[in-house]
């Protein structure tokens, strides 16, 4: 298969937390940055599911 041919690349998430806090802040929305990504998603998901 074709994406055999390439060498996977890492899996890493850069997020710029200070510009994430701002526009939260614009909307209305708190950022919590002790939490993981994962517990992250599931706060975002129980909020808008």
């Amino acid at each position: 298969m074709l994406y055999d041919q390439f060498t996977p690349r890492l899996n890493v998430w850069k997020a710029n937390i200070s510009a994430i806090q701002e526009c939260a802040a614009k909307t209305d929305w708190f950022v919590d940055t002790s939490l993981s990504v994962e517990e992250a998603w599931s706060v975002f998901k129980g909020k808008f599911s």
